[in-house]
């Protein structure tokens, strides 16, 4: 993927997340980051449902391949 691929996933997947926080579906996402050698991009959300979160993938054609939940994130101090 090139760089405003990326760009172009990344707003994509934002907007409809929004367009469901919108409709009263509580969906954020957080960030985007790729794995260029592995060919794969990754997207951190926040929601109460996993089923929300396909939602947004799949309603703008991104394919939802595995969703973990619970996931706790940590920034150092100095950062």
């Amino acid at each position: 993927m090139v760089n405003s691929d990326i760009d172009y996933v990344t707003t994509t997947l934002g907007d409809s997340a929004a367009h469901l926080n919108d409709q009263g579906h509580p969906v954020r996402l957080l960030t985007v980051f790729t794995v260029p050698i592995d060919q794969v991009l990754y997207g951190l959300y926040a929601a109460e449902s996993a089923d929300d979160i396909t939602h947004a993938c799949e309603s703008v054609g991104w394919p939802v391949d595995r969703i973990t939940g619970g996931v706790h994130t940590r920034t150092p101090r100095d950062c």
